[in-house]
Formats: structure tokens, C-alpha cells, sequence
């Protein structure tokens, strides 16, 4: 086992590991929302979440 000190800020990049299509697929099941409810097109919405 080994010691972990909290007393010194490290700088990390985060490097997201997730596109933008699969946050919003997320945030959609999430609040039970589908393409037809979104104010954009359908159309327009699917070419966005299949990239």
C-alpha cells in the first residue's frame, strides 16, 4: 500500500473521452427526452447524434 498526500495541487489536462453526440444521447435518456422533442429536426438532430 502506499501513502497519498492531499497538501500539493497537481495540474492534470483532462482530455474528454466522450464526443459531444454521446453527452447529448446521454442527457436525453437522462430527462426522457427523444429527437422529436428537441427543437431542431429530426433530421438534422440524427445526423448529429450518428456523427
Amino acid at each position: 500500500m502506499f501513502k497519498v498526500e492531499f497538501n500539493h495541487a497537481v495540474e492534470m489536462n483532462v482530455i474528454p473521452t466522450t464526443s459531444a453526440a454521446d453527452a447529448l444521447k446521454e442527457l436525453m435518456d437522462y430527462h426522457h427526452v427523444t429527437q422529436s422533442d428537441v427543437a431542431i429536426s429530426q433530421k438534422q438532430l440524427s445526423f448529429i447524434l450518428n456523427r
